[in-house]
């Protein structure tokens, strides 16, 4: 049984960062989270507030950056955001970070970039796909055939990689973009679920603050062999969680007080070491303090999800 919600006549297009979500490549978003968001369904706040403020506040300094490094090279960046779309492509629209001009007259348009920050401290050999779908999505709508991405890395590495308009990869963001835009966003009707963070954030965010939720839904048999398939499968994970203890408790009977486990090259496969944790003695506190603690408790409300257990299993 498809979700359905009611749709207006003007919905907002698809942004190109969310592209990779309706592709199901991305780790931040979702086809569900995606929809839900174009549909008008209440949404969570990103968890990750503070480092997309930084990022966006990073772009002088990576454009600064790339000038310092391509300038001998005959590139400039222009780092202004600048909105972009299709007249064949009405269901999508990209907001990108800036344009590279020749040097030194700064004539002409080379290309268009974009800037990203990454806590790993690697630079990546390559864009991960779901940024290089991203990238792919504003080639498609400006008409660029060359685009560079910034990374700004968390060791205060900075690289730039250049990527080049691929027509096979455009081709398919075209056609899934379209078939989510009609099938799902206008038609009001939800994607396929799955079990990502994202779509679990964006099915809270919609629905789990109905507090006075007490409809009953009566299964069918679609729903029915959901319900089975949960019980399946959180009785395998059980199990698994069973097995990876027995082997996590042999590695620690045979190290003992060794802190590290490396192979034959010496490289560490596992780490033993003490650490140390502070935590708030909450009881304590409550028992000292009780007044304190009345003035600082607040209530929440959410929707607690159970799986009943049938009699006689």
């Amino acid at each position: 049984m498809a979700e359905t919600v009611e749709t207006t006549t003007e919905q907002r297009p698809i942004g190109a960062s969310s592209v990779a979500g309706v592709l199901g490549i991305s780790p931040y978003q979702s086809p569900w989270s995606v929809w839900a968001k174009l549909v008008g369904l209440p949404v969570a706040d990103p968890a990750n507030q503070d480092r997309l403020d930084a990022g966006t506040d990073a772009e002088s300094f990576l454009a600064a950056q790339f000038n310092r490094h391509k300038a001998d090279d005959g590139l400039e960046c222009q780092a202004a955001q600048k909105e972009v779309e299709h007249v064949d492509y009405p269901w999508l629209r990209g907001r990108h970070d800036g344009v590279i001009v020749d040097l030194p007259q700064r004539a002409t348009v080379l290309a268009g970039w974009e800037a990203k920050t990454s806590t790993d401290l690697r630079p990546w050999d390559e864009v991960p796909d779901y940024y290089q779908a991203q990238v792919q999505t504003y080639m498609l709508l400006s008409g660029f055939d060359d685009w560079w991405v910034t990374v700004g890395f968390g060791n205060w590495k900075v690289r730039h990689y250049h990527l080049t308009a691929d027509a096979e990869d455009q081709a398919t963001i075209i056609e899934r973009t379209r078939t989510f835009w009609t099938d799902n966003v206008l038609a009001g009707i939800a994607p396929d679920v799955d079990g990502s963070d994202a779509t679990s954030a964006a099915l809270q965010a919609a629905y789990g603050h109905i507090a006075d939720a007490d409809d009953i839904l009566f299964a069918d048999d679609k729903l029915a062999a959901v319900v089975d398939g949960l019980r399946f499968w959180r009785a395998q994970a059980k199990e698994a969680e069973g097995e990876a203890a027995t082997y996590e408790n042999a590695l620690k009977a045979y190290m003992q007080d060794c802190a590290v486990l490396v192979d034959p090259a010496g490289v560490p496969l596992v780490t033993w070491k003490a650490s140390t944790s502070h935590r708030t003695d909450l009881n304590a506190l409550r028992a000292d303090h009780p007044d304190l603690c009345e003035k600082y408790v607040t209530a929440t409300t959410t929707r607690r999800f159970l799986l009943k257990t049938i009699k006689g299993e």
